[in-house]
This record gives structure tokens, C-alpha cells and sequence, in this order.
């Protein structure tokens, strides 16, 4: 079996590409996979979105609270956060002094 899943902001660009709404634009994309690619589950990314931002705002609230209590060595600021996986690896590869400020909350794509 094969799952695809399909974030917002593809529906989003894909809507403004071939002018229709998002809805519309999911809906043909999930043909697509599943009558062309033989994909048997696709799943909307958008709820596992909202967790991600619940938990990077969870951290972010803990972070900041450390921080004005006792000050920067207990919770470096700023976080640093991201839904994009990509940005993460580019920044531990490239920044590695960004890593101590990076979000732990996983991205959308790894709560999937």
C-alpha cells in the first residue's frame, strides 16, 4: 500500500496555478494519486499542522517563562521553529550553533 500526504500549502499553490479554489484542488489531487499512482490512502496534513504549531507554542511559552525567571542560560531565545524538515536538516548541517535554538516539536510531516 501506498499513503500520500498532502500538505496546505501544495493545495494552495496548485488552487492559484490552475485557478480553483483549494477544495478543488485537493479534490483532483486525490484523484490523481489514487486513480493514476495507485495510491490507497491520502491524507490532509492540515490537522497535524495545527498540533505541531500547539506544541511549538507550548515550548515556546515554557522557553520564554525559564527565560524571564532565570535568565538566558536557562532557555536560550529566540526559538527558532519550522514546519519544514528540510529547514531543520539545512540549518544542524550548515548553523550549528542554531541548534540549542531550535524547536524539539516535530513538523507536520513527522506527526503523519
Amino acid at each position: 500500500k501506498m499513503v500520500a500526504s498532502i500538505a496546505p500549502q501544495a493545495c494552495a499553490s496548485l488552487a492559484a496555478y490552475f485557478r480553483c479554489s483549494v477544495i478543488e484542488a485537493f479534490q483532483k489531487l486525490t484523484w490523481v494519486l489514487q486513480n493514476r499512482l495507485s495510491v490507497s490512502v491520502v491524507i490532509d496534513t492540515v490537522w497535524a499542522q495545527n498540533i505541531s504549531l500547539l506544541e511549538t507554542s507550548r515550548e515556546f511559552v515554557a522557553n520564554y517563562q525559564k527565560y524571564k525567571a532565570q535568565g538566558a542560560t536557562a532557555a536560550p531565545m529566540p526559538l527558532l521553529a519550522s514546519a519544514c524538515p528540510g529547514w531543520i536538516c539545512y540549518a544542524e548541517k550548515t548553523h550549528p550553533e542554531f541548534i540549542p535554538l531550535i524547536s524539539t516539536a516535530k513538523s507536520p510531516q513527522a506527526i503523519v
